[in-house]
């Protein structure tokens, strides 16, 4: 099973390690997500962590929206 908003998640951090690193969680938990998907609570403290890097729209979007472009 794919989950390219994992797999995209992962590479703007650099790995499944750096990620748990970064969220404080062990990385067996973070291997569970390459299935699952990273809860949406998550991704908002993933948000935040990474100073904007990720987004929670990018780390779950079946939750929130990418921006718009204003014109």
């Amino acid at each position: 099973m794919s989950n390219e908003p994992f797999a995209i998640v992962v590479e703007k951090i650099g790995s499944r390690a750096a990620l748990a690193r970064l969220l404080g969680r062990p990385e067996s938990t973070v291997k569970y997500w390459a299935k699952t998907g990273i809860p949406a609570e998550d991704a908002i403290v993933l948000e935040m962590v990474s100073e904007g890097i990720v987004p929670r729209w990018m780390a779950r979007p079946d939750l929130w929206d990418a921006p718009t472009e204003a014109k």
